[in-house]
């Protein structure tokens, strides 16, 4: 799904960057303890002073919508061009030893233990039909009773226009502090660190 809406998020935001409305845009998915996170991402210049954060938000609320007319065009081959190109993007071989220490560990963190991840995978994904892709995007796009949509606007401006402004909790002195700062004894600095308690895993 991932592979098929960053195409499209691309060629839109090449046909409306003819008013410089969006800089950049990607978009992402993200597993945290269990729960499916998609999540679009957009930047825009501070000095395009002809729109806002909401100018944004309303573009991408309109991407969804044609979002949801180009499925609806989305044949079963072309979801079959989709899945092919996974494929191949998964079962490629770890290139070195890190690269395996990498993708076992990170599993071990998570106390995922699913070793055999990129498998199973490839294994579901085929199994997917483009109906089942149209329904899942309905109802957790456009059905309430499911989705549950978080939209975060940052301002942004020039660094030397901003004003200094004191931070709860951070005393004056450290406000304008510019010196680099090194650890020099690393025993002593990890003995003053909070140590956060362990993380459970979950398990399905």
């Amino acid at each position: 799904f991932q592979m098929i809406m960053k195409k499209q998020l691309s060629m839109q935001c090449e046909l409306k960057n003819q008013d410089n409305l969006i800089q950049d845009i990607s978009c992402d998915c993200t597993d945290v303890d269990g729960i499916l996170e998609y999540s679009v991402s957009t930047t825009y210049s501070v000095e395009n002073k002809l729109y806002t954060t909401e100018d944004i938000a309303k573009w991408m609320d309109e991407f969804l919508v044609f979002f949801r007319e180009f499925l609806n065009k989305f044949s079963e081959n072309d979801l079959d061009d989709v899945k092919e190109r996974f494929r191949i993007f998964k079962q490629h071989a770890d290139m070195n030893v890190r690269e395996e220490i990498n993708r076992n560990w990170d599993e071990i963190m998570k106390c995922e233990y699913m070793f055999d991840r990129h498998e199973r995978e490839i294994l579901a994904l085929n199994k997917i039909k483009i109906n089942e892709l149209r329904e899942w995007f309905d109802k957790y796009t456009r059905d309430e009773n499911y989705m549950r949509q978080l939209s975060v606007h940052i301002v942004g401006s020039k660094s030397d226009k901003m004003p200094s402004i004191a931070v709860e909790y951070i005393i004056d002195e450290h406000q304008h502090n510019d010196e680099e700062k090194y650890i020099t004894k690393v025993g002593q600095y990890k003995k003053n660190l909070y140590a956060y308690p362990a993380f459970e895993g979950y398990s399905n």
